[in-house]
C-alpha cells in the first residue's frame, strides 16, 4: 500500500527527535529512554504486514505526534527547538511597559504647548527620536534572529508546516521573521516607491542616531579630558 505524504512527514519528523534526543545519550537517561521509545515504534510499524501494519501506523503517528507536542518536555540540551526560547526571553525582556512609549502623540502634543525653551525642546525631541530608532534597531535584530532560526530549524518549521503542527513557540517565529506589515501592504499594493521611501526613512532615523551619538560621545570625552587633567 503506497505511503500517504502525511505519513511520510511524520515519520521524518519522528527521526528528527530520535536525532536531537541520542546526541547526548550516554549521560541522558530520560532522552535515551525517548529516542529508543520512538526508534522501536518506527520499526516495529516497518515490519508489521497487514492490518498489523494500519494499526502499527496509526500508534506511530500518534506517539510522534504526541511527543512533537510535549517537546518543551525534553530535557534542555535536547529541544530541537531550544534556540527559540533565547528569543522568546529576549523579546519579553525588551517588551516595554505597556503606555510607557514616550514618543506617543500625546507626548508631542504637550511638548508643542510647553513653555520649554526651542533648544530644550530639541533634546526633548531627540530623546524620542532616539527611541523610536532604538526600537527600530532591536525590531531589526530580532527580525534578523528569527530568520536565522528558521533557516537552521528550516526542517522542522517544513514538516509542522506541512502537517498543520505548528507549536506557539514556532508561531512567534514565523510572525517575527516577517513581521515588516507597511512594507509588506505597500509591496501587496504593488507600491514599490512607497516601500522604498519607508525604508529610506528608517536609514536617516538610524544615520541621525549614528550622528547624536557620536557628538554625545565627543561631549563624554571632553569632560574625561577634563577631569584627567
Amino acid at each position: 500500500m503506497e505511503k500517504s505524504q502525511q505519513y511520510i512527514d511524520i515519520i521524518a519528523l519522528g527521526k528528527l527527535l530520535v536525532d536531537e534526543l541520542q546526541l547526548h545519550q550516554p549521560v541522558d537517561t530520560l532522552g535515551r529512554w525517548m529516542a529508543h521509545h520512538i526508534a522501536e515504534v518506527m520499526l516495529a510499524t516497518e515490519r508489521a504486514t497487514g492490518r498489523k501494519r494500519v494499526e502499527a501506523e496509526d500508534r506511530c503517528r500518534e506517539a510522534i505526534l504526541a511527543l512533537w507536542k510535549h517537546i518543551n518536555a525534553f530535557p534542555r540540551d535536547h529541544r530541537p527547538l531550544k534556540d527559540i526560547e533565547l528569543l522568546l526571553a529576549t523579546i519579553q525582556a525588551l517588551a516595554p511597559d505597556n503606555g510607557a512609549y514616550f514618543y506617543q502623540s500625546e507626548a508631542q502634543s504637550r511638548l508643542d504647548n510647553s513653555t520649554l525653551s526651542e533648544k530644550t525642546k530639541i533634546w526633548l525631541e531627540l530623546a524620542r527620536g532616539i527611541n523610536y530608532s532604538a526600537h527600530l534597531l532591536i525590531t531589526m535584530c530580532l527580525k534578523k534572529t528569527a530568520h536565522d532560526i528558521a533557516e537552521v530549524k528550516r526542517e522542522y518549521f517544513e514538516l509542522a508546516e506541512a502537517l498543520d503542527e505548528d507549536l506557539p513557540i514556532m508561531h512567534v517565529v514565523r510572525v517575527v521573521a516577517s513581521s515588516d506589515q507597511n512594507l509588506e501592504s505597500h509591496l501587496l499594493e504593488n507600491s514599490r516607491m512607497k516601500a522604498v521611501k519607508a525604508l529610506i526613512n528608517r536609514r536617516e532615523r538610524l544615520e541621525k542616531m549614528v550622528q547624536l551619538s557620536r557628538m554625545l560621545a565627543q561631549d563624554l570625552e571632553e569632560k574625561i579630558k577634563e577631569l584627567e587633567n
